[in-house]
C-alpha cells in the first residue's frame, strides 16, 4: 500500500484532511479577503472541503489540484452534490506538474501539503508565482512550539520547523505574516507542535 492509498484509508471518514474545522476554514477565507468572483487555486486540495466552503460562503471560483485519484473522485462527487461544479474545477495531478499562467489568481493556498513542492520555502515560491501583484497566499503547516525539541524527534520529524524559521523564510520571500493557529497536537513523546494556517500579502 503506497502513501496515498494509506491516506485514503486513514482519511476516509474525514472531509477536512487537516487538524482544522469549517469555522477556521471560513476564518481563513476572510483573512485572505475572499469575495464573490475571487479566483483561487488550492494545491493538495484533498476532498476540496475548503474550496466548497469558500464557494458557498464567498462565491469564489477555484481550481483544486491533488495527486490522489481517490480524493479527486470524492471531491468531484461532493461538488456535484452541492451544485458547485461550475464554480470549482478539480484537476488530478502532482502540484508541480500543473501548468498555470503566472499572476492569474487572487489567492493561492496549500493546506497541509507543502511536501508536494518539497518543503515550506519551495511552496511559498510556487504560490507566489500563481498570484496577482496584490494577491494573497495561505499555507497550512506544522511547526514546533518550542525550540527545545529532543534531537531524536527533530531527526524523525524533519519536515517540521520551529516557528522562527518559518517566519524568517517568509520574510526572506518578502511576505507579510499573519497567523491563525489550529489546536495543538502532540507527538508520541508528548513534544508539542501545532498546525498553523499562515496568510500572506505579497
Amino acid at each position: 500500500m503506497d502513501f496515498f492509498e494509506l491516506m485514503g484509508v486513514s482519511h476516509r471518514d474525514m472531509e477536512i484532511l487537516d487538524p482544522s474545522t469549517p469555522e477556521k476554514i471560513i476564518k481563513l477565507g476572510r483573512m485572505l479577503g475572499l469575495k464573490k468572483g475571487s479566483r483561487v487555486i488550492d494545491f493538495g486540495c484533498g476532498c476540496a472541503e475548503p474550496l466548497a466552503l469558500w464557494a458557498e460562503e464567498f462565491g469564489i471560483t477555484a481550481t483544486g489540484i491533488d495527486i490522489s485519484a481517490g480524493f479527486c473522485e470524492r471531491a468531484r462527487k461532493k461538488l456535484a452534490a452541492k451544485g458547485l461544479t461550475s464554480s470549482v474545477e478539480i484537476v488530478c495531478c502532482p502540484g508541480t506538474d500543473y501548468v498555470f499562467t503566472p499572476g492569474t489568481y487572487d489567492v493561492a493556498t496549500c493546506i497541509g501539503a507543502t511536501f508536494a513542492f518539497g518543503g515550506y520555502r519551495e511552496t511559498v515560491q510556487a504560490l507566489k508565482r500563481a498570484i496577482t501583484h496584490d494577491g494573497k497566499i495561505g499555507i497550512g503547516e506544522t511547526y514546533w512550539l518550542t525550540g527545545q525539541v529532543p534531537p531524536e524527534i527533530v531527526r524523525r520529524e524533519t519536515s517540521t520547523l520551529p516557528e522562527p524559521e518559518l517566519l524568517q523564510a517568509s520574510r526572506d520571500e518578502g511576505l507579510i505574516w499573519n497567523m491563525s493557529s489550529a489546536p495543538a497536537r502532540t507527538t508520541g513523546t508528548g513534544t508539542t507542535r501545532t498546525c498553523g494556517t499562515v496568510c500572506y500579502a505579497g
